[in-house]
Order: C-alpha cells, then structure tokens, then sequence
C-alpha cells in the first residue's frame, strides 16, 4: 500500500487536496480541526490521521523577559498562523501583551522581517513552527541575538542553534509515533479510524550563552525544571 507522510500543516494540507484515496500521516499538523484537516481529533474521518502540536510559549517568555509588553511573530507564508491565531490572542490578552504578526515568504527576507519589528518595537519573537522556520533556524537565531531580540521557538534545535528558549515536543518522538500509524495502516488500518494524537510531553530548552549575551537572567523557576540547558 502507498501512503503519504507529511511534517507539516502546510504539506499536510497539500496532501489533503491531492487524494482522497491515499493514506495521509501527518506529524505536524498545528490545529488539524481549524485548519479543515479532519472534522475531529476522536475521529478524523477521511483518509487523513496523525499528530497535532500545542504549547504555551508565551507565557514563558513573559516569565523570562522583565516588562515584556510586545512580541513578534516571524511565521512563513507557507502557512496561515490563522488557526493559531485566536488561542495566541486569548493567551496575549491575559498576560498584558501584544502580537505582531511578520509574515515571511522566502529565506531572503528574515532579516527585514526581524529589522521591521525590532523597528515596531517588539521585545521579542516567537518563532512559528513551519519549514521554513526549522530549516533556517540558525539565521534567525543570529539575527534575533545580533538585533537584541531574545527568540521562543517551536524547535529544541533552534535553541541549540543559538536561540534564547524553545517549548516543544521532541520531534523524534513525533517521527517515533507517527511511524506507529504508518505500521498500522500498512498493515489494514484505515486512517478514519485512529484518532489523532497530541503531544503530552515537552521539552524545554534554555540557551545560557544567548542569555547572558543579550543581558538577561534566567528565573530560577525556569532554571529549576528545563530538559536542557546550554552553556
């Protein structure tokens, strides 16, 4: 049997309208209700399945950053942070901060999207999870440490690249799991009948070095419970 496994919302996405015959696994699949994958999570119906992402990374910024008022958003084009959008503006509203989305369409505007909002006056960015975001981690990394602008992303490895925090399931694990629903399927399951599943555990990642070089002390509270730290 052929099936389709895809890492992201957006390839997931294109998956969705390229058959609906064919199995689809996806790993990442942001919001999969509001973003018209699958009608529920106990029952995806279809011929789509996999693993959804969640996270509260606002509110670990708020705990690190001192008088944190205004964050930026660098999300790439690929993808509508749209679905995200009301569950980020609710958490916003409750810890007293405000959201600016920069939209991103290719590699070679990272570094005007960042200048633009260090210009707009944002304190700090929380980086969406997208391909375009993982695979340039590192230059967003540099670019958020050489503008003073201490980075929340999606990704552990975007904290191991230099970035000030990351709150994420562990993206292993994620490949661990969704390779459970492709043995499943491969071997008769249909994709209608194994709900999707979302991620219990996360790993928080603190960067030391990014810290210390933008000026800034970890609370102890953070210090007391991350998975890893860089130093």
């Amino acid at each position: 049997m052929d099936l389709l496994v895809a890492w992201s919302p957006a390839g997931a996405l294109a998956a969705k309208r390229a058959t609906t015959q064919r199995p689809v696994v996806f790993l990442a699949g942001g919001d999969p209700v509001n973003l018209g994958l699958v009608p529920s999570l106990a029952k995806p119906d279809g011929n789509l399945t996999g693993i959804a992402l969640e996270a509260k990374r606002l509110q670990l910024l708020k705990e690190t950053i001192p008088g944190l008022m205004r964050v930026a958003l660098p999300s790439s084009s690929e993808q509508s942070i749209a679905s995200a959008r009301q569950k980020l503006m609710t958490a916003a509203r409750e810890l007293n901060l405000e959201l600016q989305e920069v939209v991103v369409a290719t590699p070679a505007e990272l570094d005007g999207a960042v200048r633009h909002a260090k210009d707009q006056g944002a304190q700090a960015l929380l980086i969406m999870g997208s391909g375009l975001t993982y695979s340039f981690r590192k230059q967003l990394a540099d670019l958020a440490l050489s503008h003073r602008l201490p980075s929340m992303s999606a990704f552990r490895e975007a904290a191991v690249a230099g970035g000030l925090l990351s709150y994420a399931p562990s993206l292993v694990g994620i490949a661990e799991r969704g390779a459970v629903y492709v043995d499943k399927i491969l071997k008769g399951a249909k994709p209608a009948d194994l709900p999707i599943e979302q991620p219990t555990e996360f790993e928080l990642v603190i960067n030391l070095k990014t810290a210390k070089a933008l000026g800034l002390t970890i609370p102890s509270s953070l210090l007391a419970c991350p998975d890893q730290v860089i130093e």
